[in-house]
């Protein structure tokens, strides 16, 4: 969980009224979060990943607002107007880094602490929840700097002054020799040029690396244009948002831009306002509490909800900026987290004996220290994927209704659970692909596919090892180890997959059907997650054998 820290000052400035500071940790402790430590001058709190909006001062200033009920203003929106500014999404950045929004603040009061904290909120927004920039990068400038509208494209090795630069730069120099550069150039692929967002007059970004001097921020600018950039649509429209909703809180007037891709104009921010009905009897069932209508109301505030009753059940509509919200059990949680869990009783799990491992249990155990004993590191993966990485990477085309995929996937990297392990463990390795060789990775765990329509759990075993020295006959050997120590009766026959080399794969078959295959990787298949050393693989349904 990220750490962030607080001008304590500035915070309780934010908050409004007075507050000690044991009383700000007692309540910080009551929404879920701990404190660190804390003084007079700084306080550092450790924050939940999925709460984004509460890594700046004043996100977590009206968080507190709300808790403790001073404050009951829970949805922005932004007055209809024509668009300030527009961007042009050229062609170029297609399957690169193609989303971007933003927007425009007039008349925002950016004192020291405001910028500090804004600027602060931004680099662990894009560090954390970006991933490194690498999902989403933001960047501020002055407004009153920029000349016409905008273009997001890719260019060729252009110059720039770079922001607290003394010269004229080409992109590749920054991205090799700055501080920015070094720290995020794995962001940018320089064989197919560099993403930049320009003006009339030139540059304002190479992104997401750093901006230009020309647009930089101080505590007098008053007017700003913000550019959000990302792999993500959804991601890029609510970080949006979510700024929005921060610049409202520090009296900014925020107006919308327009972003023309594709042949189409889209206005940001969005600021879209999901709703949710949840019936009483859901949400008591789940806390195991009795709440009653008029409390659920008045918890629903305490957590930035505006909620009211409907037919029974409790409509509760999502402010702007909550990123986190994805169905009624996460709104089920924030209303279990205002009422308190000290409030809740326990209920004891009934038991009629003492618990023994499931057979599957053992098997896994047994297969675990059997792959540690030759060599292999254990991995523990999500069990969301998505289909380029699941299929498409593997070259492997998917065969009708195979997957169980996500309703509303609000991201295109979480799309499905995933129907085979080695993907996960290639993704892995292509991370370490610098590391020192052999590696060698196994992961046992389930893999999901559907039949006669119904979604069905299996448990797999897979492993994969980069070395220059591995080939069909280590894999087999490493395959015949393994299942002789899991005590299984199986054979081994010739056979074909698009992942392997072929003449240098083979499947396992046991109790007359083949639950596995093994052999050599196809380079086709290594090129696709970046990796360039040789690897064997195998992957088993251990599923048949317990």
């Amino acid at each position: 969980m990220p750490n962030v820290t607080f001008d304590t000052k500035y915070l309780m400035k934010r908050i409004g009224g007075k507050m000690t500071l044991d009383k700000l940790q007692d309540q910080l402790y009551k929404m879920g979060f701990e404190t660190e430590s804390a003084d007079d001058k700084e306080i550092k709190i450790e924050v939940t990943a999925n709460r984004p909006d509460l890594l700046g001062a004043v996100g977590m200033a009206r968080a507190l607002r709300y808790f403790t009920h001073k404050e009951r203003r829970y949805l922005r929106s932004i007055k209809g107007s024509a668009p300030a500014l527009t961007i042009a999404v050229d062609d170029s950045v297609k399957g690169y880094r193609p989303f971007i929004s933003g927007m425009v603040v007039t008349g925002v009061d950016l004192g020291a602490e405001a910028l500090a904290d804004l600027l602060n909120f931004i680099d662990k927004l894009c560090d954390t929840f970006g991933r490194q920039r690498k999902k989403l990068a933001i960047g501020v400038h002055s407004l009153d700097a920029i000349k016409g509208d905008l273009t997001y494209t890719i260019a060729k090795d252009e110059k720039m002054l770079v922001l607290r630069g003394k010269a004229q730069m080409p992109y590749s120099r920054i991205v090799r020799q700055s501080e920015k550069g070094i720290k995020y150039s794995g962001t940018i692929d320089e064989k197919r040029g560099y993403p930049v967002l320009k003006d009339g007059l030139g540059t304002l970004a190479l992104i997401p690396i750093i901006n230009s001097d020309r647009t930089k921020l101080t505590t007098k600018t008053r007017n700003l244009f913000v550019d959000i950039t990302g792999t993500s649509d959804y991601l890029v429209g609510k970080a949006a948002d979510m700024l929005a909703s921060i610049f409202m809180e520090l009296s900014g007037i925020v107006g919308s831009i327009a972003v023309k891709r594709n042949g189409e104009t889209r206005t940001y921010p969005l600021m879209e306002h999901q709703q949710f009905l949840v019936p009483l009897s859901m949400l008591e069932g789940e806390i195991g509490a009795r709440i009653g209508f008029n409390n659920v109301l008045e918890l629903a505030n305490k957590m930035g909800y505006d909620a009211a009753f409907v037919n029974n059940r409790v409509r509760f509509t999502v402010p702007e900026y909550r990123l986190d919200i994805i169905n009624e059990q996460d709104i089920i949680e924030d209303i279990a987290i205002a009422y308190g869990y000290e409030y809740i009783n326990p209920v004891p799990v009934p038991s009629i004996g003492a618990g023994v491992l499931e057979s599957r249990e053992s098997l896994f155990e047994k297969a675990s220290e059997a792959l540690v004993g030759m060599g292999f590191s254990e991995a523990m993966n999500s069990y969301l994927s998505n289909s380029a990485t699941n299929f498409a990477k593997m070259s492997r085309k998917p065969a009708e209704d195979e997957a169980v995929t996500i309703k509303d996937a609000k991201s295109a990297n979480i799309e499905m659970l995933r129907t085979a392990l080695l993907p996960s463990l290639l993704s892995n390795l292509s991370l370490s692909r610098h590391e020192k060789m052999p590696q060698r990775m196994f992961e046992l765990d389930m893999a999901f596919h559907v039949k006669d329509k119904r979604p069905v759990e299996s448990y797999h075993a897979a492993a994969v090892s980069l070395d220059s020295s591995s080939n069909f006959n280590y894999s087999k050997s490493v395959v015949t180890a393994l299942l002789h120590v899991l005590g299984a009766a199986f054979d081994v026959k010739a056979a074909t997959d698009p992942s392997f080399i072929d003449g240098r794969c083979a499947a396992v078959v046991a109790k007359g059907k083949q639950i596995g295959v093994f052999g050599e990787l196809h380079p086709r298949v290594l090129r696709s997650f970046g990796i360039e050393e040789p690897a064997v693989a195998f992957e088993i349904d251990l599923t048949t054998l317990y």
